[in-house]
């Protein structure tokens, strides 16, 4: 390819993206009109749902810190009452052996099993100790206490909402890229990226969904199971039901409705149009 032909093709370039950001510019009149029939103030509502959209799903990866603390004083009890176990069943062992011959071989390995036994029982007392003054616990609780029988609910209904919100965030972020895959002048190398993630992302759901309904099945018996239909025909955001056991319920959110998000999409794409021309007349000058 000689410089005239490489010319050529930059040309066409620059002058089809400024074509095609001037068409992506001129839908700004019924962009405002679709706004005033949704009762959308301003443009800079859109930067606001966007944060909050970002948020929402941010906090999925991440645990609540006020649903915690007593959480993890129960699992830390029950570490600590199966090491104590663990070191007085060794400690018995261990005794019995180095009588008359402490440094048999035996009497070596069952001195060894009871010392990090030992070690493991007392490091476990540590964290319960942290978190009993954490907590200002003055009784330590024990399975047949009404404390323990409700922070064992707290931690199953807990495993049950990490599952859930796996599943949710996975089939969120999918129903988002669905939606941004069937608008029209999505490149094809962006859909064709898309539908690669989307792949990636049907084999991570089917996962998921396997461990939601089992851990479901534990946790709430009566709670019916997903099946992967269900999961996939899900059209509109508004319309996932699941969505009612999350910790948080979006679907009220403006910005989880399909109408309003196409509003969010047309902006953000003017935008970078007005953005794609400034660096345009830039590569002309």
């Amino acid at each position: 390819m000689d410089l005239y032909d490489t010319s050529e093709s930059i040309s066409n370039f620059i002058v089809n993206n400024y074509k095609q950001a001037l068409s992506i510019i001129s839908g700004t009149p019924v962009l405002k009109k679709r706004m005033e029939e949704e009762e959308i103030e301003g443009t800079h509502v859109f930067d606001t749902w966007l944060e909050e959209e970002h948020e929402y799903l941010g906090s999925l990866s991440k645990e609540p810190p006020e649903e915690t603390l007593e959480m993890e004083y129960y699992q830390r009890l029950q570490e600590y009452y199966k090491a104590e176990s663990e070191w007085e069943k060794v400690g018995g062992v261990y005794v019995t052996y180095r009588g008359d011959d402490p440094t048999s071989a035996h009497g070596t390995s069952a001195a060894t099993h009871c010392c990090h036994a030992k070690e493991r029982r007392d490091q476990a007392l540590g964290l319960v100790f942290e978190s009993e003054i954490w907590l200002g616990v003055e009784k330590r609780w024990a399975p047949d206490m009404d404390e323990w029988k409700r922070v064992e609910g707290l931690v199953k209904h807990h495993w049950y909402q990490c599952c859930l919100d796996d599943l949710e965030g996975l089939i969120v972020a999918c129903m988002f890229e669905l939606s941004k895959m069937n608008m029209s002048q999505t490149g094809y190398k962006l859909q064709c990226h898309i539908a690669n993630a989307l792949c990636q992302h049907s084999q991570a759901i089917w996962s998921t969904l396997d461990q939601y309904n089992s851990t479901t099945a534990e946790v709430l018996p009566d709670h019916r199971n997903l099946s992967w239909d269900e999961v996939v025909e899900y059209a509109f955001l508004a319309d996932f039901d699941l969505l009612r056991d999350a910790r948080q319920d979006i679907r009220k959110r403006p910005w989880s409705n399909q109408a309003c998000r196409k509003l969010m999409h047309q902006h953000f794409k003017i935008v970078w149009a007005y953005e794609e021309i400034k660096w345009l007349d830039i590569e002309i000058k």
